[in-house]
C-alpha cells in the first residue's frame, strides 16, 4: 500500500499541477489574444506537472523529517526543537529573493512561449505568470528555509551527539570497574582501561575473541572446582591468572531499541581487598582468641591456687604480681578492641586535652618503660623540656606504652632501645628506635593497617594487630603525624610528632 501510494500520488501531483497551470495559460491567451494552438500549452503542461510534482515531494519529506526530528531532538538529542537550531540569514530576504527569481523565470518562459507561438508581446500577457512565478518562487523560499533549519539542526545534532559520545566514553575509560561488551554471538567488542588492568591484558587480546572462552583461558573459578557459565544477571567470583586477583563478575544482555538482544555486557569488580580484609578479620578473631584465652587461664589458674592451697607469702606475692601482669594485658587487649571504630577516623576521638610540659610527659614514658627495663637497656636522649604541649595525658601513655613494649618485643633481651625527642619550629618530635628484627619494605607499608600482623604464623609473637593503627589514630587526633621505617636484622624507627601549644 506504501509503494502504490509513492507511485500513485506523484503522477496525481504532476497531472494536478499540468492542469492548473495549462488553464492559467489558457486564460491568458483568451484574455489577450482569443486564439492558440495546441503548441501554446507544451510548456505549462511540463512546467506545472513538474512543479505539481515537486511540490509533493518536497511536502512529504519535510514532513517525515520534521516527524523525526522533532522526536530526536527531544529524547535522544536533548534539543528542545530542531526550530530553536535554524540559520541566522534573515529570512526575509530568502523569501524575497526566491519570490522574485520565480517571477522572472515564469516570466521569461512565458515570454518564450511567445516568441515560438508568434504571439504579440503584450504586458498584459504577463498578468498570469507574475504572480503563479512570485507564489512558486515563495513556496521554493519557504523549502530553502527549512531546508536550512534541517542543516543548522543537523550540525547542533552533531555536536550533541559527540559530546555524548565523549562523555559515556570518558565514563567508560574512567570507571574503576572492568567493562566488556559483546555482540550478538558474543564476541568481545569492547575493554575498558579497567578490566584490562584488572586481568593483565592488552585490548588487541581481547578484541574480536570470544567472551566465555577468554575468561576461562585469563581466570580459574574462586574457591570452585569447576567453570560454568553463569546465568545473567547473577554474580560469580573469579580469580585472574596475571593479576592474581579476585573478580566480582555479573552478565546482562544488551538489548536494542526493540528489546532483542543484541549483546552481553559483563562488568568486573575488584574484590581482592575486600577477600583479604574477610581473611584478616578471621584471622584477627582467631588470634584475638587465643591472646585472651592466654592470660585468662593464667588469672583463673592462680586463683585456684590462692584459694584451694596454702602458700608462703613470696610465692603468694609472685602469684598476685602475674595476676597483676596478666589483668593488665587482658586490659590493654579490651582497650585496643574498644578502639576499633576510631581507626580510619580519628576526628572522631574525643581527647581530653590539657596543657602539660615535656617534662611532664616524659613521666608517663618512664611508667610504660619500668617493666620493659627488666629485660631490656632504654637510652633517653630528651631535648627542650620546658615546652609545653596541649594532650589527652591517658591517650598519650597509650601511645608510648605500645611503641616502647612493640620495641621491646621484637628486639632481644639486654638489647638497647632509643628514646630521643626534641622541638622543630612548631612540632615537638617524639623517636622509638630499636635494635630488633625489623621489617621488609612491603610490611612497612602495612605496618599501620588494621589487623596486620608481620608475622601471623602460629610461632609468630603475641598480638592482634591493631596496636599501631590505634597508635596512629591516637597521634592523628592530636593533630599530628607518624612515620615507619625499618631495616630487616638491624631494627625499626617509629617519629611522631604533636604540634606544639
Amino acid at each position: 500500500m506504501k509503494y502504490l501510494r509513492d507511485i500513485l500520488f506523484p503522477i496525481l501531483a504532476f497531472l494536478l499541477g499540468a492542469a492548473v497551470l495549462t488553464l492559467l495559460s489558457h486564460l491568458q491567451h483568451r484574455f489577450n489574444t482569443g486564439a492558440h494552438s495546441w503548441r501554446a500549452f507544451l510548456v505549462p503542461v511540463i512546467v506545472g506537472g513538474t512543479a505539481g510534482a515537486a511540490i509533493y515531494v518536497m511536502r512529504q519529506r519535510i514532513n517525515d523529517l520534521s516527524i523525526q526530528l522533532s522526536n530526536l531532538s527531544v529524547s535522544a538529542l536533548r534539543i528542545e526543537s530542531y526550530l530553536q537550531a535554524q540559520s541566522k540569514v534573515s529570512t526575509f530576504f530568502l523569501l524575497l529573493t526566491t519570490t522574485v527569481a520565480g517571477c522572472l523565470i515564469l516570466s521569461v518562459l512565458s515570454l518564450s512561449q511567445k516568441l515560438i507561438n508568434g504571439f504579440p508581446i503584450n504586458p498584459r500577457g504577463f498578468a498570469i505568470p507574475v504572480p503563479i512565478g512570485s507564489l512558486a518562487g515563495f513556496l521554493f523560499g519557504l523549502y530553502l528555509n527549512r531546508l536550512k533549519q534541517f542543516q543548522a539542526f543537523q550540525t547542533e545534532a552533531l555536536k550533541s551527539l559527540s559530546g555524548q559520545r565523549r562523555y559515556l566514553s570518558n565514563i567508560i575509560e574512567t570507571i574503576n570497574d572492568g567493562i566488556l561488551v559483546t555482540d550478538v554471538s558474543g564476541k568481545i567488542e569492547l575493554a575498558n582501561p579497567a578490566c584490562r588492568l584488572h586481568l593483565g591484558i592488552e585490548q588487541d587480546t581481547l578484541q574480536g575473541a570470544d567472551l566465555w572462552e577468554s575468561l576461562q583461558q585469563l581466570t580459574s573459578p574462586y574457591q570452585e572446582e569447576l567453570f560454568s557459565i553463569p546465568p545473567h544477571n547473577t554474580p560469580f567470583l573469579v580469580q585472574a591468572g596475571q593479576t592474581e586477583r579476585i573478580l566480582r563478575g555479573i552478565v546482562n544482555p544488551l538489548l536494542d531499541d526493540k528489546q532483542q538482544q543484541a549483546g552481553l555486557v559483563m562488568v568486573l569488580q575488584d574484590m581482592s581487598q575486600e577477600k583479604k580484609n574477610e581473611r584478616m578479620k578471621a584471622e584477627f578473631i582467631s588470634t584475638a582468641t587465643h591472646e585472651l584465652n592466654t592470660p585468662i587461664s593464667a588469672l583463673a589458674g592462680y586463683s585456684e591456687l590462692l584459694l584451694s592451697e596454702s602458700f608462703s607469702p613470696e610465692q603468694q606475692k609472685e602469684f598476685i604480681e602475674t595476676i597483676s601482669q596478666k589483668a593488665w594485658q587482658v586490659n590493654g587487649i579490651l582497650d585496643n578492641l574498644l578502639h576499633i571504630d576510631s581507626v580510619g577516623s580519628p576526628q572522631h576521638i574525643v581527647l581530653d586535652r590539657e596543657t602539660y610540659s615535656v617534662a611532664e610527659t616524659m613521666k608517663q614514658l618512664e611508667k610504660c618503660a619500668d617493666q620493659v627495663q627488666k629485660t631490656h637497656q632504654i637510652e633517653y636522649v630528651i631535648q627542650d623540656q620546658t615546652i609545653e604541649l596541649s594532650v589527652d595525658l591517658k591517650k598519650l601513655k597509650k601511645i608510648f606504652c605500645h611503641l616502647i613494649s612493640n620495641a621491646a618485643k621484637f628486639s632481644e633481651e639486654g638489647s638497647t632501645i632509643f628514646i630521643r625527642t626534641h622541638a622543630d619550629e612548631d612540632r615537638y618530635f617524639f623517636e622509638f628506635k630499636d635494635q630488633g628484627i625489623g621489617m621488609t619494605e612491603e610490611e612497612c607499608k602495612h605496618a599501620f593497617d588494621t589487623f596486620f600482623r608481620a608475622d601471623a604464623s602460629d610461632t609468630a609473637l603475641a598480638g592482634i594487630g591493631l596496636g599501631m593503627s590505634v597508635v596512629k589514630a591516637l597521634v592523628e587526633a592530636h593533630g599530628g603525624e607518624i612515620k615507619l621505617t625499618s631495616i630487616p636484622g638491624k631494627g625499626t624507627t617509629v617519629k611522631f610528632f604533636l604540634p606544639i601549644s
